[in-house]
């Protein structure tokens, strides 16, 4: 049994990731159990419709997994406060399971040291065990060196590389026949800019930048349309962009919200070109889109180059490094239909070799860690008991104000 454990599963990038995870392995063969605290119901939906069995426990710090942790299980999470409990119950038990801490974003391995009652030694040689033993995977190499190099550990450089489990991405079917519908002409008479993102700020505020680009943009190329499919509190805060954006003579925005997954094909079907950032990319260039990764916490819209020529990275590394997206944007405008077709063929062919589901499923299910158990110890133990209620009393204390609000 694989067991999933994550607390809150919003319809965000991290989940999309567990989701098309949970897809190849159920096809592989193997049963899928995914522990949460909240889910949304377009997320319920996609991940029963996958096949995968859900618990939905109450209370949030609260994960029921103990009860159900088996031999030859396989765990997997995004959060250091399971890794190190599982770890620990595991060892009590002699449980014979194999437990993962996947980076899916560069926070969670670095946000703990900002924590002044912890240990930065002891918390740094447990992540480094963590990591020369093979339990932690790196969504990608940003995620890795970015933690490495804020936590300045010392780990095998080999390890780290075969430690990274990419978004898997399953490529459309009609795309793998080549069945590729030509955007050379429909191009020249919409240019349809597309992005995909949720409204979580200022981790995504790259929309803001996208925004005001367009509109300086559409000055000179009139036929410029931007649709934005996002979801969340603050999608208030995107329309009053387009609101600003509309009295500077950009009204061709389009704001699409609450989008399931598995309706984004038309979407991107129509797309000239895509950007945005994480896995949405990735959805992007497996439809022959051409994508363009921009930078994270930043208003700017900032990007350093074209997926297909350095596919390995899904988002702008370093903003001050990058162009103004607008820059791109008029380039692709002005390529040539041979080129832009070019493009477009490259986007795909990079996403087919990189993240094919397939074989992310067969490094995920193929990896072996060297140490089984670790000894996060009595401090961190308690640290990450501490951190995860101190988190549960805050968020329910945020609630009850906004309930009082209103």
């Amino acid at each position: 049994m694989v067991r999933i454990i994550d607390e809150r599963v919003i319809l965000g990038g991290g989940q999309i990731l567990y989701l098309r995870l949970a897809r190849g392995l159920i096809k592989s063969g193997h049963s899928v159990m995914l522990y949460c605290n909240s889910i949304l119901p377009i997320m319920l939906t996609d991940f029963k419709n996958a096949g995968v069995t859900i618990c939905k426990y109450d209370i949030e710090y609260k994960c029921p997994i103990f009860d159900d942790m088996e031999d030859n299980d396989i765990i997997l999470t995004n959060d250091l406060y399971y890794f190190v409990l599982c770890n620990n119950y595991a060892k009590k038990h002699k449980i014979d399971c194999k437990i993962f801490l996947y980076i899916v974003h560069q926070l969670i391995l670095t946000s703990p040291i900002k924590k002044p009652y912890l240990s930065k030694k002891k918390y740094g040689r447990f992540i480094t065990d963590a990591v020369n033993s093979g339990n932690i995977f790196f969504m990608d190499e940003q995620t890795m060196t970015y933690s490495i190099e804020t936590l300045n550990i010392n780990v095998n450089e080999n390890i780290c590389r075969s430690n990274i489990l990419r978004v898997p991405v399953d490529i459309p079917e009609v795309l793998s026949n080549n069945i590729i519908k030509p955007q050379s002409v429909l191009r020249h008479q919409r240019f349809e800019i597309l992005t995909i993102a949720r409204a979580d700020f200022p981790f995504k505020g790259y929309m803001k930048g996208l925004i005001e680009a367009a509109a300086e943009l559409k000055k000179q190329y009139p036929n410029i349309h931007l649709t934005i499919i996002s979801s969340g509190d603050a999608v208030m805060q995107i329309k009053l962009w387009m609101e600003d954006a509309a009295q500077k003579g950009m009204s061709d925005i389009a704001l699409l919200t609450d989008i399931p997954n598995d309706n984004l094909t038309e979407y991107y079907q129509r797309a000239s070109l895509y950007i945005g950032m994480g896995t949405t990319i990735l959805e992007a260039a497996s439809h022959a889109v051409i994508a363009i990764p921009i930078a994270a916490f930043t208003y700017q819209c900032r990007a350093a180059g074209y997926f297909h020529t350095r596919p390995e990275w899904i988002t702008a590394e370093k903003i001050d490094e990058g162009k103004n997206i607008a820059e791109f944007i008029e380039s692709v405008i002005r390529l040539d239909d041979k080129e832009y077709e070019s493009y477009r063929m490259q986007a795909r062919q990079a996403v087919e070799k990189l993240y094919s589901l397939q074989s992310i499923v067969d490094i995920f299910l193929k990896k072996n860690p060297s140490q089984k158990y670790f000894e996060p110890g009595i401090i961190l133990t308690g640290i990450a008991h501490l951190s995860k209620i101190k988190h549960y009393l805050c968020s329910r204390l945020k609630r009850s104000t906004h309930h009082a609000g209103n």
